[in-house]
Formats: structure tokens, C-alpha cells, sequence
């Protein structure tokens, strides 16, 4: 009986492994070595699964036992976790790749790895200067050299350097779909251009200048169509073989001209009486003085008074819906924004474009678009022009009031959010005219001042003494109004801090000053609508801020930025749902370069000046150099 039990051990034992045998994976799969983990990575990436080449390049470097593979291998990893956004693996695997181990192309590769990780790190100048010891890159690499070239200083605000890569990247791209990408960018590029850098800009006879120009023209003329046929018409014979005939050029003359929504009767929501009575009259004035510098057809305007509250706005908008309008420009305070925004009514809505902002999160109607002269912006602005200028470290003067507060605290927390610090933040009483005490406290002279005096008590002798501030401050930002600016800015130079930067907001410059009260006001640095510095391009003649003050008069110089808030509300109000469908797409407006972001908000991008014997001299734009692909957010 022994026998036959062996003999079906001998069975079970065979038919388990020919069983385990079948599941078994080929021998090639079960060991394969790092140039096959390689080959499938390769295919990974050519397939657009950045993560999973990373992961199997990653593989591969670790199993290769000599250099030049292994560092080759975590080359491409590297590469294929920058395409995959994560910066920190491309990181690690670029620590592990040995450079001597690699030939010159190899080494280019690196150096264009290691640009593209400080690029995503937001360290362009770094990778711009790692690019630069780049100078002669092997053919092979070229492409992807202009192009980090491109957005490094796309990212340090040198958007005509940005193009000029571009234009030479276009002869190393192999298929159409990329050069017309390239094109793209290009004109995005110079349409985000600071209107005085493209003012600024000289054209010639190639590619180039051919972009400059008509990126020139679109700036100056795109609203009135007459001008901008017959700049096409010029330019189009100095350049008749230019790439940008083939889509930029026909839609530069259909975009803002067909898509245009103007409207026939025209109905102005704003506060004629109560308290906001004499912002309501010089934003009415604005909008008239826009709509008779009109050329061709013209709508019909009706002003309906809103007195300034909730109630009223309801009343004028039921008034001005019964009365036919097409289109609506105000109301003017929040809480006549926020009536308007939840009014129903029969029929599709009225475009509104509303001169302040809902609160919080809110949502609009589908026909409201918001624009304001929101004091907390031009505060979240000015923290990010100065962390951008190396001041990290700022000190802030503001009034003891609620618009103070606001203020200080929009800057606070967008310096934060940048990367910086409120050092010292000290109020003020804005009737006073002498600010000695604050001053004292935010640049630490009381706290000098008293150990000082100890000193002396514990020695029993007059010890000599010159007071010193603190010296850990970057800059000062100055909340004020024009009559405490020209206050405060000379007396922070007498209490020994001449030598700090000193930044303000538009609101501390009217621009009716005598020269000789301005002059109080030099080295200040002023962020501004261009109309408020004397600079705003593709503006016509008729709405120049001389004009203007002899035609308004007092208005003007009482009310300049309203003014101006109301000539660029009439001017854009066609042209809003262009912004929100291409939210690249930029205007030069009186109050500042305007475009659209979330929750159709209008936003001004300010200009910079500084004062400079009794005028303010302009220098840059606020925004320039960051990042306008950045997510919108509805504090901005």
C-alpha cells in the first residue's frame, strides 16, 4: 500500500510545480535589468505619464552601477518629475547626477535642469544667471535654452528680452502647432508689457520690430477703429511677410471691434445727493467727459440718483430698467452694489459694470462686472512692489481711523503672504501736524532715547549723545492722505531715517499741488493710476489730465482719481466681456493698465513714480515682474 501513496506524492508534487511553473513571468520580466526599466520609462514619458517616468528613471540610476548611466538615468528623472510639477524629486534626482560623468550635451542638459528648478522655485534671476554661463548651447539643447530664457525674464519683468528668445526660438521649433504656440506667447508677452517699456521700445525692419510695432499700435489704437485700420495698413507694408498676418493681425481687427457690445441707451446709477454727493457728481463728470471724446456713434445717457444708500440704488435701477437702458455704470458705494447685484427684474439684466465691490464672497450676476478704487488693492500692490524691491522688512505709518486700519492690514498680509515682515506699525492722529511721537515709536528713538538716559543716571555724568534709529528697517510704508504726507515724509527724514525708503499709495498725491508744497514730498515713492503721473498710453489728446483741469476746473483737482474711475468705466464698459473671455488681454486706462480676474473683477495695475525736484517722475510698473499666469483671487 506504501507504493501507491509515494506515487501520488510523486503526482501532487509534479502537477504543483508545472502549476507554479505557469505562473511564473517570462525570465526576461521577472529580472529585468536598468537599460529595460530605462526603455519603459522613455515610453512612459513619450505616452505624457511624467510621475510614473520619474519613478522609472529613478529605478533605473539606482540599478546602474557605473556613472555615466546612472547619471544619464537620473538626468531624465529629473526632466520628467519638472514636466510631472514636482520640483522636489527633480531635486533629488539632479543631486545624484555626476557631471564629470557626462558628455558636453549632457552637461548643457543639466545646466537647462537646474535653470528650470529655479524657475519653478520663483528664482529667475538665479536661473537667468546660470543661463548666461550657458552661452554657446550644443544645437540639440537650443530650443530649450530661448525658451528658459524666455520665462526667466518674462519673470524678472523684461518682457521685450522675453520676445526677443521667442522670435529666435520660432527657427528651432519643428512642427506648425509649435511655432504658432510660440506666436501665441510672443504676443501675450508684449500685450502684458508696461505700457512705458513699449512706448519706450525701438522697432526695426525684422521680426522683432514687426512685434514691437504692432504690439505699439494695439495699444494705442485698438479702441478707436478708424486710427487702428489705417496703423495696420502702415504697418502691414513695412512687414508684409510677418507672422503675425496669419492670426494676430485679423484678430486685433475683429476682436475689439466686432466682439465690441456698445450700448444704445446708457444709464448712470450714482449718489447725486446725501453724503457721497460730490464723489457721485465728479464720477458723473468723468463719464461725460469720455462719452463726448467719443468718436462715431454715441449712446444715450440717463442719470438717475441713487442718494448713496441701498434703497435708492433699488429705486433708480427698477427706474432705469423701466426706462429701457441697455447697459448700466454704477452704482457707486458697496451697499448700493450689493442692492443692485441681488435686484431682480423682468427681462435679461442690463450689462452693469459697478464702481466698488461686493463684499466677501459673494457671487454676481452674469451681467455684473466690478471695478473700484479699492485702497486695500493698491495696499496689496505696494507690499508686493516692495518685497519685489528687497524691502522685507517694512515699517507702517497709518491713522488712527477705520480707513487706516483697513489699509495697513491689507498690507500686512500680502507682505506675509510674499514672504516678508511688518516690523513696527505706529498710528497716528491725522488732525495733528506734528507727528514726533509716532515716529519716535516705529523707528525705536524713545527706546534709544530712555537707555540713554539710564546710562547717564548710572554713570552720574551728561554723556554725549546722537540719537540713532533702528536699523533693521527696509522701507516705510506711508498710509496718508496729501496733507499729512507732506508732513510726515519730511519730518521721518528729520527723525534720521532720509536714507529709508518711504512707499505710498495714490492716495497721498492729488495732483493739484503747488510745486513748492510737492517738494515736501521728494523720494517718495508713489503708487498711482498713469493718468494721476502724467503717463497713460493710448489715451486720446482730448482726455489729457491739462485738458481736462481746464475744462472741470476744480472738480479735477478735488477729484482726480474719480474722475479718472469714471473715464475708464466708460471707455471699457463695451469691451468687458472681451476681458473676461481672454483675461490676457490688457487695456491702459486712466486709473491704471486694466484686465479681468475671477468673479468678473476689473483690476488696475499701478504704476510707479517717484518725486524727484517737486514732480513725480515715473520708474516702472507696480506689478512688473510677477506672475500673471497666478491663480486670481478676489482680494486682488
Amino acid at each position: 500500500m506504501m507504493a501507491p501513496t509515494r506515487a501520488l506524492q510523486s503526482l501532487a508534487a509534479a502537477a504543483l510545480l508545472a502549476l507554479l511553473a505557469s505562473c511564473a513571468a517570462p525570465p526576461a520580466e521577472q529580472a529585468a535589468g536598468p537599460e529595460q526599466t530605462r526603455m519603459r520609462a522613455e515610453q512612459a514619458r513619450a505616452s505624457g505619464d511624467y510621475t510614473q517616468a520619474g519613478e522609472l528613471y529613478d529605478a533605473a540610476a539606482a540599478a546602474f552601477e557605473e556613472d555615466a548611466p546612472r547619471s544619464r538615468a537620473s538626468l531624465a528623472a529629473a526632466r520628467s518629475w519638472l514636466q510631472a510639477g514636482e520640483a522636489e524629486a527633480a531635486a533629488a534626482a539632479l543631486a545624484r547626477v555626476v557631471p564629470a560623468a557626462l558628455d558636453e550635451a549632457g552637461r548643457a542638459r543639466l545646466t537647462l535642469a537646474r535653470a528650470e528648478l529655479l524657475l519653478e522655485r520663483d528664482e529667475p534671476g538665479s536661473a537667468a544667471a546660470l543661463l548666461e554661463g550657458l552661452s554657446d548651447p550644443p544645437a540639440g539643447v537650443r530650443a530649450d535654452y530661448l525658451r528658459l530664457r524666455a520665462e526667466a525674464a518674462r519673470a524678472q519683468g523684461q518682457p521685450l528680452a522675453a520676445a526677443t528668445y521667442r522670435v529666435e526660438l520660432t527657427e528651432h521649433l519643428d512642427t506648425p502647432g509649435e511655432r504658432a504656440a510660440n506666436r501665441e506667447r510672443i504676443w501675450a508677452i508684449l500685450g502684458q508689457a508696461p505700457a512705458a517699456q513699449l512706448q519706450r521700445a525701438e522697432t526695426g525692419d525684422g521680426v522683432l520690430g514687426g512685434w514691437i510695432r504692432l504690439a505699439q499700435i494695439a495699444r494705442s489704437h485698438r479702441l478707436d477703429p478708424q486710427r487702428l485700420e489705417t496703423a495696420l495698413a502702415a504697418w502691414e507694408s513695412t512687414y508684409p511677410q510677418h507672422p503675425a498676418l496669419e492670426r494676430q493681425v485679423p484678430e486685433l481687427l475683429t476682436r475689439f471691434q466686432e466682439h465690441a457690445r456698445r450700448p444704445e441707451d446708457l444709464a448712470l446709477l450714482l449718489p447725486l445727493s446725501g453724503d457721497f454727493r460730490d464723489a457721485g457728481r465728479a464720477v458723473r463728470d468723468g463719464i461725460l467727459v469720455g462719452h463726448f471724446n467719443q468718436a462715431g456713434q454715441r449712446p444715450s445717457i440717463a442719470v438717475y440718483d441713487t442718494g448713496g444708500n441701498a434703497e435708492g440704488a433699488r429705486e433708480a435701477l427698477a427706474q432705469a430698467r423701466e426706462d429701457g437702458c441697455d447697459a448700466i455704470i454704477g452704482p457707486l458705494t458697496r451697499d448700493a452694489v450689493a442692492a443692485v447685484a441681488t435686484a431682480q427684474g423682468d427681462g435679461p439684466a442690463p450689462t452693469t459694470l459697478a464702481l466698488n465691490r461686493l463684499r466677501g464672497d459673494s457671487e454676481p450676476g452674469d451681467a455684473l462686472y466690478q471695478f473700484a478704487l479699492s485702497p486695500e488693492a493698491e495696499a496689496r500692490q505696494a507690499a508686493r512692489y516692495a518685497y519685489r524691491r528687497g524691502w522685507r522688512e517694512v515699517a507702517v505709518l497709518a491713522p488712527r481711523t477705520d480707513w487706516g486700519d483697513r489699509v495697513e492690514q491689507a498690507f500686512q498680509e500680502a507682505l506675509d503672504k510674499a514672504g516678508g515682515i511688518v516690523l513696527e506699525s505706529e498710528g497716528y492722529d491725522p488732525e495733528d501736524t506734528d507727528f514726533s511721537g509716532p515716529i519716535r515709536e516705529v523707528l525705536n528713538l524713545r527706546i534709544a532715547e530712555q537707555r540713554y538716559q539710564e546710562l547717564a543716571r548710572t554713570l552720574g555724568q551728561p554723556l554725549e549723545y546722537r540719537p540713532r534709529r533702528r536699523q533693521d528697517v527696509d522701507a516705510v510704508f506711508l498710509i496718508a492722505y496729501p496733507e499729512n504726507a507732506r508732513l510726515l515724509k519730511p519730518q521721518l527724514a528729520y527723525y534720521y531715517a532720509q536714507d529709508v525708503p518711504v512707499l505710498a499709495t495714490s492716495h497721498a498725491y492729488s495732483g493739484a499741488e503747488r510745486t513748492e508744497a510737492i517738494q515736501d514730498l521728494n523720494g517718495l515713492h508713489l503708487l498711482a493710476g498713469p493718468w494721476l503721473l502724467g503717463r497713460s498710453l493710448g489715451v486720446p489728446d482730448g482726455l489729457a489730465r491739462e485738458r481736462l483741469d481746464e475744462q472741470l476746473g476744480g472738480v479735477v483737482a478735488r477729484h482726480a482719481r474719480l474722475v479718472a474711475l469714471g473715464i475708464d468705466a466708460y471707455r471699457v464698459l463695451p469691451y468687458l466681456s472681451i476681458l473676461a473671455d481672454y483675461p490676457e488681454e490688457r487695456l491702459d486706462g486712466l486709473t491704471g493698465t486694466l484686465h479681468m480676474e475671477a468673479q468678473r473683477i476689473l483690476k488696475r495695475e499701478l504704476a510707479v513714480a517717484q518725486f524727484v525736484d517737486g514732480r513725480p517722475v515715473f520708474k516702472t510698473h507696480a506689478t512688473e515682474g510677477e506672475q500673471h499666469e497666478r491663480a486670481a483671487t478676489a482680494d486682488d
